[in-house]
């Protein structure tokens, strides 16, 4: 009953919901006042309709008028002024039209102190009730920013995410086809490669996350392809810690990670190139991945024959995790004793962002 009471408050808008139960609750605090003032329970049913109908109606017309004017916050003078003006206004018609009852016509001394309270105390409560306005206003302004933040980054997110697989496909198309006119009985882990990489990202492709051991054994899948591209030129290796098979990692994460291994490391490394896959859990609960390749580092822009340190790539998979983490993830190189190993850290905790 509570979870259906939720969903239908949040199909609500955030300005109707406290403004709604604000009234309601104000009325129903005042109540007993106006009983005890006027020493009946119907005159105070009859000037809690007028008086509140009256407070809430008003109010959605200073609503309107806060809407046009270009105030806010930032401007908290002019800001000041016009609550005052705005509050001023709708107390004196309140006060005028509580006036006009005959029960507060015929009690000259009630109906005087009726008055100084409607224009005083309700003017107060209209300048909180315009202060408590803008503030919603601000907090909606600000939770559309965010929205349209989040979907610029699950837009950004997908296509980076997209971008991927093609060098991927174009590799192993090409391995195939080259195959075709050799042995196409070599082709068969190739395809069956292929086939369970692409089943797996067609599986998750709206998935932010997915378990490390599925990630893990589609990140073999690509490896598998690559191997029967290079034949003997390529050894692999891998490891993945018993700890680390439930963790939660973007989708489609480490194959970037190993087509810069193999790309580049073909390049530097004495044959055959050795391509290390591991992964596990740190004291702290923060998941490492790391893939080694033996070879060399070169810094971008070392020349035309030198290798790019990066490629386009860790480029896009570090934007991923910028995008995925914030500063809560740690991306390195390291280049020493013939072997370059890229290891990324990343937190346990839930990503900021809502697409892998």
């Amino acid at each position: 009953m509570s979870s259906w009471i939720q969903g239908r408050l949040g199909r609500v808008p955030l300005f109707w919901q406290p403004h709604l139960g604000g009234w309601a609750l104000f009325a129903l605090a005042t109540f007993p006042l106006k009983v005890l003032m006027w020493g009946s329970v119907g005159k105070a049913v009859v000037l809690t309709l007028v008086r509140e109908t009256l407070g809430f109606v008003g109010t959605l017309g200073l609503r309107e008028v806060y809407r046009r004017a270009p105030i806010g916050l930032g401007r908290p003078l002019r800001l000041a002024g016009v609550l005052v003006a705005g509050a001023m206004a709708l107390s004196w018609v309140e006060a005028g039209c509580c006036g006009k009852l005959a029960f507060v016509a015929e009690a000259p001394a009630l109906a005087g102190m009726q008055r100084m309270g409607t224009l005083y105390f309700r003017g107060m409560l209209y300048v909180v009730w315009g202060m408590l306005y803008f503030w919603i206003r601000g907090r909606m302004a600000e939770r559309a920013r965010m929205e349209a933040e989040a979907k610029a980054q699950r837009a950004e997110l997908m296509l980076l995410r997209a971008q991927a697989s093609p060098h991927f496909l174009f590799n192993a198309f090409n391995t195939i086809l080259a195959g075709l006119e050799g042995d196409p009985k070599a082709l068969q882990p190739v395809v069956q490669g292929l086939a369970d990489y692409l089943r797996y990202s067609l599986r998750h492709k709206e998935m932010a996350e997915v378990l490390l051991s599925e990630e893990f054994e589609a990140a073999l899948n690509y490896l598998t392809v690559e191997k029967a591209r290079f034949g003997e030129d390529v050894e692999m290796g891998s490891h993945l810690g018993e700890g680390a098979m439930g963790a939660r990692v973007p989708a489609v994460f480490l194959q970037p990670l190993e087509e810069n291994a193999v790309k580049h490391g073909m390049k530097t490394s004495p044959m055959p190139l050795r391509v290390t896959m591991r992964a596990d859990v740190l004291p702290d609960g923060r998941v490492w991945l790391e893939v080694a390749n033996t070879g060399a580092w070169i810094e971008p822009g070392a020349g035309a024959g030198g290798r790019e340190g990066g490629g386009q790539g860790l480029s896009i998979l570090r934007r991923r995790l910028g995008l995925l983490y914030g500063d809560r993830h740690e991306f390195s190189v390291a280049s020493a004793g013939g072997e370059v190993r890229v290891r990324v850290v990343i937190p346990a905790s839930p990503m900021e962002g809502g697409v892998g």
